[in-house]
């Protein structure tokens, strides 16, 4: 079934393309391209496909939150999503356990431990949520094990990829002292 972008889930999609500094300025534009729309911050990455309703005066085009185009080579987002087939099915009821655990958690703590390898921000996985609960659809959780623990949510028509705080990176150690540990079986 089409999904139209309303401004409600337009809004959920600009909160996971706020420009982090140092990032392209793509990231800080929703992409409506071929009848798909891409938002990304370069932690989080979402897609809406399978027919999505928007402005056609957007197509092909990078827009800002005012609605103003920015002049810049879209980036070719598809070919960041990994498929299925090569990641991790996560066990049934992880996303519905995982949504209890951040709606149970403060917004002071910064990060989930999945595992003994990676970190998820939560305000990033806040923001997917967000999206997907203006969809009204639930997602299923894939991960990759190898390739610095991508997260990938998808549900009929979107999929959001979430990398995490990898732990070779400086804010390790901040990290671990605002981090909820989150078992995740499989990780």
């Amino acid at each position: 079934m089409p999904i139209k972008v309303t401004p409600s889930l337009q809004k959920a999609l600009y909160a996971c393309c706020e420009k982090p500094k140092g990032t392209h300025d793509e990231c800080k534009g929703i992409l409506y391209r071929n009848g798909k729309v891409f938002a990304t911050d370069t932690y989080n990455l979402i897609l809406l496909s399978g027919g999505v309703l928007y402005d056609p005066a957007y197509e092909g085009k990078i827009v800002d939150r005012n609605g103003e185009f920015i002049d810049l080579q879209p980036i070719e987002y598809e070919k960041a999503i990994p498929h299925a087939d090569s990641l991790y099915h996560a066990p049934e009821g992880t996303v519905a356990d995982l949504r209890k655990v951040l709606a149970g958690i403060d917004k002071k703590t910064d990060t989930i431990r999945m595992g003994e390898e990676f970190f998820l921000k939560t305000d990033s996985l806040r923001r997917i949520f967000k999206v997907f609960e203006e969809l009204e659809q639930t997602p299923v959780l894939y991960f990759n094990r190898t390739l610095g623990g991508t997260v990938k949510f998808q549900s009929e028509n979107c999929i959001a990829l979430s990398m995490p705080i990898e732990p070779y990176r400086p804010n390790l150690a901040y990290a671990e002292n605002s981090c909820y540990d989150y078992e995740l079986l499989g990780i």
